[in-house]
Order: C-alpha cells, then sequence, then structure tokens
C-alpha cells in the first residue's frame, strides 16, 4: 500500500520529533528517497512545522502540535466500532 503525502510528513515529523535529524536519516527512517525527502522537508519548513539548524532539522512547536492532533485523529479513526 502506498502511503500518501500526509502519512509521508507525518512519518518526517516523528523522526523529527525524536532527535534532531540529518536529511540521510530521514531519508532511511521515513522510508523516502533523497529527491522526495528534499520537496517534503522544504514543505514542511515552509509550513512552519519544522526549522533546520546547521545541517539537522528539529521540530518547531508548532509542527509538535499539528503531530499530536493527527494522533489524536489516527486514534478516533482506528478505534474499534460497537
Amino acid at each position: 500500500m502506498r502511503r500518501g503525502k500526509l502519512e509521508i510528513m507525518i512519518d518526517i515529523l516523528k523522526v523529527v520529533q525524536r532527535t534532531e535529524a540529518t536529511k540521510t536519516s530521514i531519508v532511511y527512517k521515513a522510508n523516502l528517497n533523497f529527491n522526495r525527502a528534499d520537496n517534503y522537508l522544504e514543505a514542511l519548513i515552509d509550513q512552519g512545522l519544522i526549522a533546520k539548524a546547521s545541517n539537522r532539522y528539529i521540530i518547531t512547536n508548532l509542527g509538535a502540535g499539528y503531530l499530536q492532533k493527527m494522533s489524536d485523529v489516527r486514534e478516533v479513526l482506528e478505534a474499534p466500532t460497537c
């Protein structure tokens, strides 16, 4: 099953949330290629969800809040129905 853009962005945010991450570590841990990673990292920076410090990426407060909200939504969607 292919991941959508939202799932890829969430995967990147999770990697960056754990620790300051280089592009190489994001590529491997989020299962991307370097070209796609460039596009997503640029989009996440433009949206203010991550920031680049030297050669490492860090999650912003906005990004952490976004990731929490998406996790809450995923829990609701995956909850068993009665």
